[in-house]
């Protein structure tokens, strides 16, 4: 695919276009192994994250039929059987709180890790340079200081008014810092149009007696411990292609 858009003298505004059009401060461009390894990592960080915290969003809203009823109520009535799209973002505000609030409880990146560049004290624990420090967002957004009854699933945390009283890194989904997830926008974005969507064309249902947790474990993202089954059902009602 590389050598093809290389190649090629049509102009595509793509994530690869992108990438090859790029230029060092030097004002060289990037090899195929680099083109390779930066196409790599979003496949691989931006493909299996979104898809998890969206496996946990449908457990949390088949437990919550009041939010998930809400969370239909808007989708119905803003897109009125219109797919939805980037344009329908700003008028779907509590499909991006159910999201946010999803993405407190079980973010599928639930801890990120930094190398201490020097020694430092950090609340009387000496952190001696080279050590390697794990940070858990998974403990930080249980903090009932920051999120009162911090199990309980409220999206109505992530309203405007509530987000911005909330103090800085007390929600770090995406870690925080220069090394920020480079794709928080876009997985934002993406999980909120696509609980949108969903929410538009089915109901999920838990199928009972399961007993579902996190996994943290066996992956660098947060799974559930097993495979959650539900019994989906199309939303006939609505005159949807």
């Amino acid at each position: 695919m590389i050598d093809e858009r290389r190649s090629s003298t049509v102009e595509r505004n793509d994530f690869l276009s992108l990438l090859l059009q790029a230029r060092d401060e030097d004002g060289s461009k990037m090899s195929d192994q680099q083109a390779i390894d930066e196409c790599l990592t979003l496949f691989a960080a931006g493909h299996e994250t979104t898809a998890i915290a969206l496996i946990w969003a449908w457990y949390l809203l088949c437990q919550h039929p009041d939010i998930y009823q809400k969370l239909q109520q808007e989708v119905d009535c803003v897109l009125q059987g219109r797919t939805p799209t980037y344009a329908d973002l700003p008028r779907l505000p509590y499909c991006l709180q159910v999201f946010k609030e999803t993405m407190r409880l079980y973010s599928p990146g639930y801890t990120v890790s930094r190398q201490a560049l020097h020694d430092v004290e950090i609340d009387g624990y000496l952190v001696p340079k080279g050590a390697t420090v794990l940070v858990s967002s998974y403990t930080i957004h249980r903090r009932p200081e920051y999120f009162p009854e911090p199990e309980r699933f409220e999206p109505e945390r992530f309203t405007p008014e509530r987000e911005k009283r909330l103090p800085r890194h007390a929600y770090i989904p995406f870690g925080v810092g220069p090394r920020i997830c480079i794709g928080n926008h876009f997985a934002l974005m993406e999980g909120q149009l696509l609980l949108a969507t969903l929410a538009q064309r089915a109901t999920f249902t838990l199928v009972p007696g399961q007993r579902i947790k996190p996994d943290p474990e066996h992956n660098l993202a947060l799974r559930p411990n097993g495979k959650v089954k539900v019994v989906v059902k199309k939303r006939e009602h609505l005159d949807l292609p």
